[in-house]
Formats: C-alpha cells, structure tokens, sequence
C-alpha cells in the first residue's frame, strides 16, 4: 500500500498531511481518488487511499505534485509580482552559479505543453505577452528524459533544469527550484572552475546558444 504525505483539498491546494483537518476532503494529485489523512502513534503521519488502498494513475504522485508546487510557485510569483528563481549549482561544490528569474510579471508556466511536435516538458515557462518559451523543467523521479527529447532539445537549443523530487524536499518547489543538473546550459564555476555539462550518452553538454527569436538576451548571471 502506496502512502503520502500531501493531498489536494476540494479548492485544489495542496495540503501537507500535518495541516489536514479530520473529515475534510481531500484527494490524491495522481489518480484524485478520495484520500485520508491517518494522524497515529504507531506510524508517520500520512494520506491513504481510502477505497482502493492504492493508487491507479500511470504517473507517480511524486511527479505529479513536484509539478503541481513549480506551478503553484510561479503563480504566487504572478500574483504577489516577484520572482520564482530557478537556480543552477555546481556539481562538485554545489555553489550556486546560474540563477534564471522567473518573473511573475512577465513568465508564466504550463506542465506537458507542446513546445515543438516532437518535445513536450514537464513543465514550460512562457513569456506572457509572446507565449514563447524562456526555458523548461524535466522532472525525473525514476526515468529520465527520453533519447528523443534529449535530442530535441539539443537541436532546438532549450535550456531545461533537471528537478529530481523526494518526498522530504519536493515542498521547497513552492519557493524555487535548486539543481545541479540541466541541458544545454553551459555554465563555468568561478569558485572551482568546474564546468558544466554532461557529455556520456545520457546528457548533452551545454551549448549555451538561443534561438534569437525565443530568447534575446541569456538568462544565466
């Protein structure tokens, strides 16, 4: 039997289990079936599924609700009109040496939008007076972005972050995204000089090159 920690309330927000109210209703953010929180001594504190005793849906609830949170952040971004900051670290010594500002005046995000024919992120961030692309999030919980994608992505020349989500830190996507993982970002450390980029088979290294008519100016400081 599958548990989790959150659950969507019936104005569709998400709702840690330590804030959920006994009899209120509240649903799975993958297969919104009915889920209830379950407040015991024994055991953590969690949701469960209370007709199936599982959950049914293709895509996981990690995923779904990582996706779920980076939205929700650059919303509150639009509405309190500041910025949601996804942010690039180093892979060796986890300094922070990119950071593209979501503004939330000027962007706003989409999951599963079709940026080509061929490539469709998890989730998309758009700018909001041309609806084209500024960047993209994947979110991989256990497979990565498929061959395909990968190739796309470098022949359309999109920077994407790479979120790997758990349980005890997928909440802090409410305020930003913190990752030392992307495609086609080519970024060097000015503390080690460690450069950015994969180039095994899995991962295209950056390139660092935008198409003009998507993105003037490089948003990585």
């Amino acid at each position: 039997m599958v548990s989790y920690p959150y659950a969507l309330d019936n104005e569709g927000r998400v709702i840690p289990v330590r804030q959920a109210m006994s009899g209120a209703m509240y649903s799975c953010l993958a297969c919104k079936e009915r889920l209830v929180p379950r407040h015991g001594l024994q055991v953590e504190w969690h949701y469960y599924h209370y007709v199936s005793g599982d959950c049914t849906s293709s895509e996981s609830s990690l995923h779904r609700i990582t996706k779920r949170l980076i939205i929700a952040g650059v919303e509150s971004a639009r509405r309190a009109k500041t910025i949601y900051n996804a942010e690039l670290t180093c892979t060796t010594c986890s300094t922070v040496i990119g950071r593209a500002e979501i503004k939330g005046v000027s962007h706003y995000a989409l999951d599963e939008h079709y940026l080509t024919p061929k490539l469709r992120p998890d989730i998309s961030f758009l700018a909001i007076d041309s609806d084209e692309p500024f960047g993209t999030v994947e979110v991989v919980v256990s497979s990565p972005p498929s061959p395909d994608a990968l190739a796309e992505y470098q022949r359309e020349k999109i920077w994407c972050l790479i979120v790997k989500p758990t349980w005890d830190t997928v909440w802090t996507l409410r305020n930003g995204i913190r990752t030392n993982e992307g495609i086609n970002i080519d970024v060097k450390c000015s503390k080690c000089a460690n450069t950015l980029g994969f180039t095994g088979k899995r991962w295209y290294p950056g390139t660092g090159n935008y198409r003009k008519r998507w993105r003037r100016r490089r948003p990585w400081s």
